[in-house]
């Protein structure tokens, strides 16, 4: 009841390391299955050691569908409570199909990479991302998505009453790229690509995970004769909590 009352998302209770410091430890965990209605993950396995309170990942990797996630971290304890945090991400051939079912009512194929690293310190994981330094890349090639799903991030909205119709339609994927870059605490985009076989999405913007805050526009050019499209961006905006999707008033 508390996180549903609360206007934030990252985690905010303090970190508590100095508890680790009373003993030395390595620990090797192995889950075969991982059930759930909407869960992606299908196993996982962890390797973790702790020294003198510092805890080290080395790694811990979920199996999605016939790709897996891969993060190496560790975390050492610093002055006043707070925690210093490394942590570096690897994303191989994740099965869109399983994180679209996930996240909700869209649909999509195909193989997603990338990789990230993360760098900062605080008291809590807020604190940690809202200062934090890194970057990020994703990226796909081939595959297809929810056609309702492209036509409405490009306000194409002659098309998204078509494919409402026909909610398996789906657009094929040309190419997706994501380039991120993370500077105390705010993740902006150097490069956002999508190229589906009729249109060409590109984004701008930027996540600030200290304030909690997006501001992303998508801008969409279609690549033949498109009834019902809105000349202007999708401006997405608002809390990570409730972000909110609309035109541009601009």
């Amino acid at each position: 009841a508390e996180a549903r009352a609360s206007p934030r998302v990252l985690p905010q209770a303090a970190l508590d390391l100095p508890k680790l410091e009373r003993a030395d430890m390595h620990v090797l965990y192995r889950a075969a299955r991982i059930q759930g209605p909407s869960m992606p993950l299908d196993d996982l396995t962890l390797r973790m050691d702790v020294v003198d309170g510092a805890v080290s990942l080395r790694p811990l990797t979920f199996g999605v569908g016939r790709g897996r996630i891969t993060i190496g971290a560790s975390l050492a304890p610093e002055a006043e409570g707070a925690v210093r945090a490394q942590t570096e991400v690897r994303l191989e051939r994740l099965d869109m199909s399983r994180l679209m079912r996930a996240s909700g009512g869209y649909r999509g194929e195909g193989a997603l990479n990338g990789a990230a690293r993360l760098e900062g310190s605080g008291r809590s994981v807020a604190e940690i991302l809202g200062g934090a330094d890194g970057a990020a890349s994703l990226w796909m090639a081939g595959g297809d998505l929810s056609k309702l799903l492209v036509d409405l991030a490009g306000l194409r909205l002659g098309s998204a009453l078509l494919s409402s119709l026909d909610r398996d339609a789906r657009a094929r994927v040309e190419c997706f790229v994501a380039d991120l870059a993370l500077r105390r605490g705010v993740l902006s985009t150097r490069a956002l690509l999508l190229e589906t076989e009729d249109a060409v999405t590109e984004g701008e913007g930027a996540v600030d995970l200290g304030r909690e805050r997006v501001e992303v526009r998508l801008r969409t050019e279609s690549k033949r004769l498109t009834l019902g499209a809105l000349p202007a961006p999708l401006l997405v905006s608002g809390t990570l909590k409730e972000p909110d999707a609309a035109p541009d008033p601009a």
